[in-house]
């Protein structure tokens, strides 16, 4: 896992109100992907870890390249 997926993991897990069913809808997502990358079973795609970011991004999400 990357700095940039780890940093989206960290951002997710201290969010825990964030319904993950309906981010991998709005973004999507095959169902389980995002649960698994939480649960570090496996890594995002680049193109599924870009789309989610900019999902995230009107919840106030930030990549870490921004900061």
């Amino acid at each position: 896992m990357n700095y940039d997926q780890q940093h989206l993991l960290s951002w997710l897990n201290k969010r825990p109100l964030i319904k993950i069913s309906k981010l991998e809808e709005i973004s999507d997502c095959p169902k389980d992907t995002i649960r698994h990358f939480i649960k570090e079973r496996r890594n995002l795609p680049e193109g599924q870890f870009r789309t989610i970011e900019k999902v995230l991004s009107n919840y106030g999400y930030t990549s870490r390249t921004a900061e």
